[in-house]
């Protein structure tokens, strides 16, 4: 696959990043994605291609919000590879070291976070948890859980 050649112009640019997108969520029927480019720290621009209801036809607003759920954590291991990587990560060392107020009894390391070993509950599946999503989907389930 060809890499893109986007003109410097801004509105060209938006344009043909847009074609470029509806290509791509055409070609693996998603139904929208939004794009936020930065330059330098900078905010250059953003915008939502597609729509949030296809059947509806309701387009993606630029500032849609997107349920990440499972996938933060190939997120977050790519992250904290990448810190790994610059010398600022241990593996070895427990997560304690650098969250000292995580309410942990037992040391968990790095590495057993990375690789699902450290011996944390799953509460995926709780009522407690599927609750709180439901209810305030936006807010990070803090509930004892």
């Amino acid at each position: 696959m060809q890499t893109p050649r986007f003109d410097l112009d801004k509105q060209g640019f938006l344009e043909q990043l847009k074609l470029s997108i509806e290509h791509t969520l055409c070609k693996f029927q998603a139904p929208g994605a939004a794009v936020a480019i930065y330059i330098n720290g900078q905010p250059f621009l953003g915008t939502g291609v597609g729509y949030q209801d296809i059947e509806g036809k309701i387009p993606l607003p630029t500032n849609a919000n997107f349920y990440l759920y499972s996938i933060t954590k190939s997120l977050y291991a790519i992250a904290l590879l990448k810190l790994l990587d610059e010398g600022q990560l241990n593996l070895n060392m427990p997560i304690q070291s650098y969250l000292p107020n995580l309410p942990l009894d037992t040391p968990v390391t790095l590495q057993q976070l990375l690789s699902h070993t450290s011996g944390l509950p799953d509460y995926g599946g709780t009522s407690t948890y599927v609750n709180a999503v439901q209810s305030t989907p936006h807010t990070p389930c803090t509930a004892g859980i």
